[in-house]
């Protein structure tokens, strides 16, 4: 325990101090934990608080703190206060969601969250240990698990301890700590070496697998034998890619009404996917001149759009069908297109109405 000096007083009032009012518990915070390392351990409360709280930040020991993991432990005087804290966690529980719902502030109402697992804790001999639970909350303006963008919050309590878990970041621009890792996390941590975590069934949790296909860039890489269906289809799930042809931007996309895929046939995650549909685009050959509508009549160079569509059944693997679309006329919407002096060429828009009346009419295995 450190010594307070002057500062006993105020450590007296379980105000907020680091490592002031109670010794850190023994061994609960490794310098490392799996790939990530020990930033900081606060403490908050304890001398007239029914807990004392120690939030700590872990962060990725190769690179920068933009994604670290807030592990925060809270030490209570029995058990029976440790499971009423797991039942109504701020962070994580049936009450919080449901008092998220009922709140008047659209930023929290709004917020898709779930909860995605509940269990029971056990040792190996079967000896019930405490309970867990994992949560899921979108965040905002991302497409979920295709980014790792969902935000999971794991709570768990042993004897008198509760667990949080969390993923931190320093906005929603940056990824998501997958599910994956946290659980990765957790089984590394003391408090759960003598968990059975085959009991538990974690890896059927939604995205607990999630890390199978981390970014857009791997997807638009991905490589298989061709082996063409003599009729193609969609296996399960599809995960579509974008990108345009030597520009290294590549782009899942989710949208229904892009390719006219329902939703029920559009993957979530890298997992969930047993097809990737790859599009790569370029500009095609040139078709002659837009003329433009305006008084000087200007022609600018047009040209075709051309883009090649890959589909991949990951569960041979192998490249089942591979099309190329091209669009030669200009569409209705851009015969009024207005240019500026800057502008040396016009490529029409690319055929998406086309590929997705091609994936539409394939049948679903």
């Amino acid at each position: 325990m450190k010594k307070c000096g002057r500062l006993f007083w105020l450590c007296a009032f379980g105000l907020s101090l680091n490592g002031c009012s109670a010794s850190v518990p023994k061994d609960a915070f490794p310098d490392m934990i799996g790939k990530y390392k020990l930033n900081n351990v606060g403490h908050v409360g304890g001398m007239f608080e029914a807990k004392a709280w120690y939030p700590a930040k872990y962060a990725t020991a190769e690179g920068p703190d933009s994604k670290q993991i807030f592990y925060g432990l809270a030490v209570h005087k029995n058990a029976a206060a440790a499971r009423e804290d797991q039942a109504t966690n701020i962070f994580c529980s049936k009450k919080k969601i449901a008092a998220d719902q009922a709140s008047d502030l659209s930023v929290v109402k709004d917020r898709k969250a779930e909860i995605i697992k509940e269990d029971k804790l056990r040792d190996k001999a079967g000896q019930e240990l405490g309970e867990l639970t994992i949560c899921r909350e979108e965040v905002k303006g991302t497409l979920g698990d295709l980014l790792n963008n969902y935000q999971y919050t794991i709570v768990f309590n042993h004897d008198k301890r509760v667990i949080v878990l969390n993923g931190e970041t320093k906005s929603i621009a940056d990824k998501q700590v997958p599910l994956s890792e946290l659980l990765a996390f957790m089984k590394a941590l003391p408090d759960t070496a003598q968990v059975d975590f085959a009991s538990l069934k974690l890896d059927a949790v939604p995205g607990a697998k999630v890390t199978e296909v981390a970014s857009a860039n791997q997807v638009a890489a991905m490589d298989a034998p061709v082996k063409l269906a003599p009729a193609p289809y969609l296996k399960g799930k599809a995960l579509i890619v974008e990108s345009e042809q030597g520009s290294g931007r590549y782009y899942f996309s989710t949208s229904q009404t892009r390719y006219g895929l329902s939703e029920e046939r559009l993957a979530s995650s890298g997992d969930e996917a047993q097809t990737v549909i790859q599009v790569v685009c370029s500009k095609g050959e040139r078709i002659g001149d837009y003329i433009t509508k305006d008084a000087e009549k200007r022609k600018i160079p047009a040209y075709a759009s051309r883009c090649e569509v890959r589909i991949i059944d990951k569960t041979i693997p192998a490249v089942i069908a591979q099309k190329t679309f091209i669009t030669r006329e200009v569409p209705f919407y851009e015969e009024e297109r207005t240019f500026t002096e800057l502008d040396r060429e016009y490529v029409i828009s690319k055929p998406f109405s086309e590929i997705g009346d091609f994936l539409k009419s394939l049948p679903t295995k």
